[in-house]
């Protein structure tokens, strides 16, 4: 997994001199209220002490998808290579692939559901992760050159 850990990050923030694609959620992507929507997706992945239970979503969706996403991986940054293409453009569709599998785990459920006490309107909580939809519809692909320029 080092070598595609050293493409995509999760959770957490490029250095300059990262050549590598970011996929989840950024500082700049709130809610209503403020809250940021890296940290709800980190409270739900590990869980918190506070009493939110470990929804896996993100370690489960990198299990299966590992060896798919590497040899992926590989053709689309050779493909740049071998057609003098930018290697950020390869990076980001395989980010956004990325993405969508992340999505598609979350979509699958099998996720310890919401307390009754953190459902604010009928209807919510039926689906853990998914009940206001922010997070799922917010997650994204972003080049380390992209975060830089922010």
């Amino acid at each position: 997994m080092a070598g595609l850990e050293s493409y995509v990050k999760f959770f957490h923030t490029p250095k300059a001199e990262d050549d590598g694609v970011n996929v989840g959620w950024f500082e700049d992507q709130r809610y209503n209220d403020g809250t940021s929507v890296a940290q709800v997706a980190r409270w739900n992945e590990f869980g918190t002490k506070a009493g939110i239970p470990q929804r896996p979503f993100m370690r489960r969706t990198m299990l299966e998808h590992e060896r798919e996403w590497i040899e992926m991986l590989k053709t689309l940054v050779q493909r740049a290579l071998d057609n003098d293409k930018d290697i950020d453009i390869a990076l980001k569709q395989f980010g956004e692939f990325v993405a969508g599998d992340i999505q598609a785990t979350i979509l699958a459920g099998g996720f310890k559901p919401n307390a009754k006490s953190t459902i604010r309107r009928k209807g919510e909580g039926k689906l853990p992760l998914i009940d206001t939809g922010i997070m799922i519809s917010s997650i994204q692909a972003r080049t380390d050159r992209e975060l830089m320029d922010v």
